[in-house]
């Protein structure tokens, strides 16, 4: 009868540690199942948000690329603007390096005729401008728009339009 008794405990410890085994082998596929769907839907909605994206900057990258489809022409002002400012006492410098850019040749060449009076009204205008904004990108941005602003009002002043695009700073130096 003692065979019995260990014949039954020896079943019942089977019968538990295959039990277990069960629910640990069930506990895994369902953990397993879970993660796949969670990365699953994660990659769907990820691919999903990109193809938006694309959509955007391809429509943004269509109207840009119409807007500018002409060829960029630029004129360099040979000779630096050199401008000099009284700071808290101190003799400071401003050299600047001008490009302007047009879509059309045309206006460069009317702008090389009129150009000491944009020379002029560029010294002005860099000259106006507090020595310590200029240290910003906002302060460098603030003169690239009035320059622009000054050109462009030279320009349709003298042909009729302002087809000047852009104002570019190629060397910027304070000292």
């Amino acid at each position: 009868m003692a065979d019995d008794d260990q014949a039954g405990e020896q079943e019942n410890g089977a019968e538990q540690a295959s039990g277990s085994k069960k629910k640990l082998i069930i506990f895994i596929v369902l953990a397993l199942l879970l993660l796949g769907g969670v990365g699953g839907g994660t990659t769907y909605f990820l691919l999903m948000g990109e193809d938006k994206a694309a959509v955007t900057e391809t429509d943004e990258t269509q109207e840009s690329e119409t807007s500018s489809t002409k060829e960029a022409f630029y004129f360099e002002l040979e000779e630096p603007f050199i401008v000099d400012f009284n700071v808290g006492g101190r003799q400071r410098y401003l050299q600047l390096y001008i490009t302007i850019m047009a879509r059309e040749q045309e206006p460069l060449k009317v702008l090389e005729t009129h150009l000491p009076l944009i020379r002029n009204n560029l010294n002005l205008v860099i000259g106006q401008q507090d020595f310590d904004a200029l240290a910003s990108n906002e302060g460098k941005q603030k003169l690239k728009d009035e320059a622009l602003a000054s050109v462009k009002q030279i320009m349709a002043m003298e042909t009729g339009s302002e087809s000047v695009e852009a104002i570019l700073f190629t060397n910027f130096v304070m000292q």
